[in-house]
């Protein structure tokens, strides 16, 4: 709130002013808080000042910064030989039955070999070198 000479008690009170005027008096109305309470109340449209809000901007990982992964397993069913393809390196691969027990898989270039795996669904998780998990259903015949 300001008086005559600037800012009145900065840092103790906090006057929230509405856009919209009180219905008895036409006077604005503002919600005023303090460490003891807080009520709503009216004053002229005078008393009030406009309030400035700033965004601090801060360093790290923004919504910019992040980089959807695209992964895809073919062919879908499989006879055998999984083919990953994505955009990002990948660090690790597993594969889960559909009961969840982790199964020891062949991985290498880009391939996954599930011929020793009988038929069924199973799980496939791509870890990728950034730390995001992409998990795709795939079926073998």
């Amino acid at each position: 709130m300001k008086d005559y000479s600037g800012i009145f008690s900065p840092g103790t009170r906090l006057y929230l002013w509405s856009s919209s005027s009180s219905p008895y008096t036409g006077s604005g109305q503002h919600l005023y808080v303090s460490q003891y309470s807080a009520l709503s109340n009216s004053a002229s449209r005078d008393a009030g000042m406009s309030v400035r809000c700033i965004k601090q901007v801060t360093t790290g990982l923004g919504t910019a910064d992040i980089k959807k992964v695209t992964v895809g397993v073919y062919p879908n069913p499989t006879n055998g030989i999984l083919n990953i393809k994505t955009d990002s390196p990948i660090e690790n691969v597993n594969v889960t039955n559909i009961v969840g027990q982790r199964l020891k898989v062949q991985y290498s270039n880009n391939q996954i070999n599930l011929q020793g795996l009988p038929k069924g669904v199973y799980i496939v998780e791509v870890v990728m070198k950034n730390g995001q998990k992409i998990s795709k259903k795939v079926i073998k015949n």
